[in-house]
This record gives structure tokens, sequence and C-alpha cells, in this order.
């Protein structure tokens, strides 16, 4: 398998090589005076704060291990752009920068998606329909990061038809991948980056969004409200709505606020509706090579 469908570098002729040194000669091909580090190496969960510090992601005694991530002294550089999918190093890449006062820009997952017209740049914590994303978000609580992060996310769900199995290090499942998103979130990446190194502030950069689930679900409930609140004014019994069309009766408490009784019921078929447990490690990474 290779990424010859959505990477500029992947060619017949480079298959097999180190995906680090075919895009170091490519960039010095490019501008001959750039300064690279160039690191044929996998991220794992070890060397990420060495990495950020610029010290050789071999050299792991002075990493800070507290249970919640790991910790990087400080961060050498501008901006971290995160485009790994495998959760593990993912995760902590992300810990690890936050944790240094780093600022941080991840992709989120671009495999089994097809419209282009949906990738935004948004808050991770606002990003939905994503399984990839939400095993994110949850690792990254449990670290103790959950703020001031920056994704490139798609909203449009995933098709579950394009799901294959893998025995990859830190993952096992992942995505196919059509050509031109990944692409696009390269591009949107490297905008947001470059525009907000130059000044603009982070928040104006941001897509607004709101989960149409979440919004649905503050919708029912506020109906429930209503009509429970109109029917108080004609007796002590009232009903509610339920997201799914069912009624549930009850009784009003005279001087006390009455909730909806559908909140429940409303919560957990909001969480059945979510993508979110769908996949639980992976989307598309084949490795260190082309």
């Amino acid at each position: 398998m290779s990424n010859k469908n959505r990477q500029l570098p992947a060619l017949d002729s480079t298959v097999g090589r180190a995906k680090a040194t075919v895009m170091a000669e490519r960039l010095r091909d490019i501008n001959p005076d750039v300064d690279l580090t160039v690191l044929n190496t996998f991220l794992d969960p070890d060397s990420a704060a060495a990495l950020l510090e610029g010290r050789n992601a071999d050299q792991r005694g002075a990493v800070e291990d507290h249970g919640k991530g790991l910790r990087a002294a400080h961060c050498r550089y501008d901006y971290v752009v995160d485009c790994i999918d495998s959760i593990a190093p993912k995760k902590t890449l992300i810990c690890a920068a936050r944790r240094a006062g780093g600022r941080v820009i991840s992709s989120m997952g671009a495999g089994g998606r097809m419209d282009a017209s949906r990738v935004r740049v948004v808050d991770l914590f606002d990003t939905y329909n994503d399984p990839f994303a939400a095993n994110i978000r949850r690792g990254l609580r449990k670290m103790g990061v959950a703020s001031d992060v920056v994704a490139v996310w798609s909203d449009e769900p995933v098709k579950h038809a394009s799901l294959e199995v893998t025995d990859q290090r830190f993952k096992r499942s992942y995505y196919g991948t059509i050509s031109y998103i990944p692409a696009l979130f390269g591009l949107n990446i490297a905008a947001h980056v470059i525009r907000e190194l130059l000044g603009e502030p982070r928040k104006s950069l941001l897509a607004k969004v709101s989960n149409p689930a979440t919004a649905r679900l503050r919708h029912d409930n506020s109906g429930s409200r209503k009509r429970m609140h109109a029917s108080n004014s004609d007796s002590d019994d009232t009903s509610t709505s339920l997201p799914s069309g069912r009624h549930v009766k009850g009784k009003a408490i005279p001087g006390k606020k009455l909730l909806p009784a559908s909140g429940g019921l409303a919560a957990k078929e909001l969480r059945a509706k979510s993508l979110d447990s769908a996949v639980t490690d992976g989307c598309g990474f084949e490795g260190a090579g082309i």
C-alpha cells in the first residue's frame, strides 16, 4: 500500500523510501538555503517532549511524566503542526506542546470523506461527526488538556464502508482516503499558521460551529418546557414530548420549577446518534515510508 493517490512526493520512484528523506530533498530543491532538521524516526510517546525541546528524539532521560502526559521544559518552535494519524503519539505530541506553552494545530480525520466544502479550522473541542477527533478529545482531557488546540476538521459524517482493519503500530483501523481531502487539510493548516504568525487573532481565524444534534436536543427540551408550562395553567397533569416522538405523563408540583422528563432519555438518544464510539484507533497511517 502506498500514498501515491494523495501525497505530492509519493511516486513510483520514491515508493519504499523514508518520507522524511524524500520531503527534505524536495524542500531543499525548492530552497537550497532552508534550515531543516530531518529525523527518520517514529514519534512514540516517550520522545515527544525531547523533540519539542530540540533534543534528539532518542534523548528521553530528561522527559518528565506526571501521569497526565509528557512535559517539555519549553517549546523551541513558533508553531507545532501535528499531522500524525495514530492515536497515542498524536495525543502525546499535542499534550507535550500545550504543556510546554507551544501553539499547536492538529489535523483530524480526512479518511472516509469526499465533500471538500465541509473542511474547516475550529477549536478541537468543538468538533463532532469524527470518531478520530472524539478519541483525541477524550484522551487529551484525561491528560489535562481541555482547550486551546486548533484543529482542521470536516463535519461530514465518515463513510463507514471505507473502514479497513490493520495491525500497524499504535493503530488498529483506518479509513480509505480520496486524493484531494488531505491536500485541503494541509492547505488550511498552512493558511492558519501563516496568518496567526503574521498577527491575526486566533479567535478570528476559527470557524464558529454548532453540533446539530446538540442544538436539536436543546430545541426539543425547550419545547417540552413550554408545553409543560402551558399545561400547568389548566391542571396538575403535564405531558412532555421526547425527541423520538413519544410522550411522557407527569405531575406538576406547585411552586417548583418543572424540568422536562425527556432529559435522560434524550441524552441517551443523542449518545446513540453520536459517532464518538464508532472507531477506537487510527485512520490511514502507513508508517514512515511512502
